[in-house]
């Protein structure tokens, strides 16, 4: 075996390493953050009230600081997610809005839309 030879299997054996650990980090890590979001996500949607603004609900999100929601909108509906979790299992409040204000809000997991996960608050209104 040459030198190079050496090098690319040493090199490739690297590579393969920092990439087995950077998957399986992030899923421990998702693991580890779940908890935590579900919280941060429970908490905003106990804030937000129906009859809220768009507006009034950035806002609200801007204040809480939450470490690890993502905060989305459109014309009609604010989404709120957690982290990706491995087997799509991270919580989405959605909240509907007509006229500009928030007139219904659930949770799911991003690959049940019709089922309120456990330990989620219900349905609003």
């Amino acid at each position: 075996m040459t030198k190079n030879e050496k090098v690319v299997i040493v090199l490739s054996f690297f590579v393969f390493l920092v990439g087995f650990f950077y998957a399986f980090g992030n899923l421990f890590w998702a693991s580890w953050v779940s908890k935590d979001a579900n919280f941060e996500l429970v908490r905003f949607y106990k804030e937000i009230e129906v009859g809220w603004t768009l507006k009034s609900a950035e806002e609200a999100f801007h204040r809480g600081k939450f470490e690890f929601l993502i905060f989305s909108s459109d014309n009609n509906v604010i989404y709120i997610k957690t982290p990706f979790k491995f087997g799509s299992s991270n919580w989405v409040s959605t909240m509907r809005l007509e006229n500009g204000s928030v007139i219904w809000k659930k949770i799911r997991t991003e690959d049940d839309p019709k089922t309120t996960p456990e330990g989620a608050p219900k349905d609003e209104p």
